[in-house]
């Protein structure tokens, strides 16, 4: 707030109602952005199973793994940004999402939605049901943890976020104009790297203790690699656009953004690219 203008309102209800938005937003951002990885992991089950944000055809396991991370990144985000009472908050920004999940669930295995005049009925696997479900069981409590462990790192880095006037956890206002779309393709290809990774480690298990098995865990190895590589890089990232890496000149701090954040996802793709033609080269060669 600007020394020089009179209080309005009080600035703890702004700040809580802009961490209710923002934690929000921050959930539905994630979860779509790792429903686009799953459909480039799975591009042949598009067309012969039904997709979309809430199921993922059969892959309910995954689907509660992604609703649980963007429960968990969006309570987060609602207790940094607030401060205070980051649990309460976390639960309130989660609570649209919970209460549209129970509806579904309610749905799903009644077979139609209740209380909607014509609704047609539809047919839902017993693994989705049940997937949806535990996301509806375990959704609140999963934000209200998060929100606790936000709340307190917000509160650490509190001074250093009301140093930078005009910011939103340190980060300038006019960087949210590119920001986004920055954020949503990292997620992305993040999200498929691990797929695929863990897709590797899978192999590995049922190859068994042997020689065999070193093949399938290198390649898991290789591909979390490059997340390690694109993590690294968004950390850098943030910590020149939030100041807390302080690099002086403009220029100089937007050549480093450019290097760490485009950088390190641009060097990861052409890994990832070189690992997928490698298992393509050895599976034409041993079969």
């Amino acid at each position: 707030m600007n020394p020089g203008l009179p209080r309005t309102g009080n600035p703890n209800v702004l700040r809580f109602l802009g961490a209710i938005v923002f934690g929000t937003t921050i959930g539905l951002f994630v979860a779509a952005a790792l429903e686009v990885g799953l459909r480039y992991h799975y591009p042949e089950e598009q067309e012969s199973t039904p997709w979309g944000l809430l199921f993922w055809g059969e892959h309910w396991a995954l689907r509660v793994a992604a609703s649980s991370v963007a429960t968990i990144v969006a309570g987060y985000t609602t207790g940094l940004v607030a401060r205070k009472h980051g649990k309460i908050l976390a639960v309130i920004s989660s609570l649209p999402s919970a209460l549209f999940w129970l509806a579904l669930t309610i749905g799903s295995w009644n077979g139609s939605f209740p209380y909607l005049k014509n609704a047609l009925p539809f047919h839902v696997s017993i693994g989705n049901k049940l997937a949806a479900s535990l996301v509806v069981v375990t959704m609140l409590p999963l934000a209200a943890w998060a929100g606790g462990l936000g709340e307190h790192e917000g509160q650490v880095r509190g001074p250093s976020f009301d140093s930078r006037r005009y910011s939103l956890l340190g980060i300038k206002w006019y960087h949210y104009f590119w920001l986004p779309l920055l954020a949503y393709l990292w997620l992305i290809q993040a999200s498929w790297a691990v797929f695929d990774g863990l897709g590797w480690l899978a192999k590995s298990w049922k190859s068994g203790i042997g020689i065999i098995s070193i093949v399938p865990g290198a390649f898991a190895f290789m591909i979390f690699g490059t997340i390690y590589i694109m993590s690294n890089g968004a950390t850098k990232a943030y910590a020149v656009l939030s100041g807390i890496q302080a690099i002086p000149g403009a220029g100089k701090r937007a050549l480093l953004v450019l290097k760490y954040g485009l950088g390190s996802l641009a060097l990861a793709a052409i890994l990832q690219t070189g690992i997928a033609l490698l298992d393509f080269g050895l599976h034409k060669l041993f079969h």
